[in-house]
C-alpha cells in the first residue's frame, strides 16, 4: 500500500508505526512521507515488542493520539537465533510475535474501524504444539518462527470469529518472498541443519 491508498474524505493520509529504535522509526518515517510526496501526516512510535510493559504503553499511546483508526497491521516479527526468554518470562520470537500482536490488538480493537491485518508467513507449522509454545522441548529458530505465524493464523481466524458480523474485518496475508534480514537468517539456519 502507499501513502496515496490511505487518504481520508479530504485527501489528507494519516499513517503511524512502532519500530524498537527510535532513529530508525524517524528514519523509516520521513522515507514513507517522501513516498506520499509529503502530503502525508506520518508518526513514528519507539517501542520494543519484547517487553509487554512497552507494549501496553504503546497501545495507550496510540489511543491518545490516534483515538480512530482505519487499519491495523501487525507486521512486527523477529527470527532469533538463539533462546532467549524476556522480562516477561516468553521465548522471544513467542513474544514478538504472537503475544505482542495479540494484546496490542486486543488494546486497540475499539478503536480499529474497518480491519486488521496480521502478517504470517509461508513458514507458518501445520500444527500446534501446545506443550511447545515458549520452546520447552528445546530450541530451535525455525520451529519457534513457523509456531508464531501458524498461531498468527489461528488468532486471526478466532479474532474474525469473534468480531463476526461487524467491524472491524480481520484477515491474515503471507507478504510473500521478501529478502529481508529475517529471511536471510532462516536461510543461514537451513544450510547450518543441512
Amino acid at each position: 500500500m502507499t501513502p496515496s491508498t490511505l487518504q481520508d474524505s479530504e485527501g489528507l493520509t494519516e499513517i503511524f508505526f512502532a519500530h524498537r529504535n527510535q532513529k530508525k522509526a524517524e528514519a523509516a518515517a520521513k522515507e514513507v512521507s517522501r513516498a506520499g510526496g509529503n502530503k502525508s501526516n506520518v508518526q513514528s512510535y519507539a517501542a520494543d515488542l519484547s517487553s509487554l510493559d512497552q507494549t501496553k504503553a504503546l497501545a495507550q499511546q496510540i489511543q491518545k493520539d490516534h483515538p480512530s483508526v482505519d487499519v491495523m497491521l501487525n507486521n512486527a516479527g523477529v527470527f532469533a537465533d538463539k533462546m532467549v526468554t524476556t522480562e516477561d518470562g516468553y521465548e522471544l520470537t513467542w513474544q514478538v510475535n504472537v503475544l505482542a500482536p495479540y494484546v496490542l490488538t486486543s488494546l486497540l480493537l475499539h478503536s480499529v474501524k474497518e480491519r486488521i491485518v496480521n502478517v504470517s508467513s509461508i513458514s507458518a507449522g501445520s500444527r500446534m504444539d501446545f506443550d511447545n509454545l515458549n520452546q520447552e522441548k528445546g530450541f530451535s529458530q525455525h520451529n519457534a518462527y513457523s509456531l508464531s505465524k501458524l498461531a498468527m493464523m489461528m488468532l486471526t481466524v478466532e479474532q474474525a470469529e469473534r468480531l463476526s458480523g461487524r467491524p472491524p474485518t480481520v484477515n491474515c496475508l503471507d507478504p510473500g518472498t521478501v529478502n529481508t534480514k529475517m529471511l536471510i537468517a532462516g536461510r543461514l539456519c537451513t544450510q547450518h541443519r543441512a
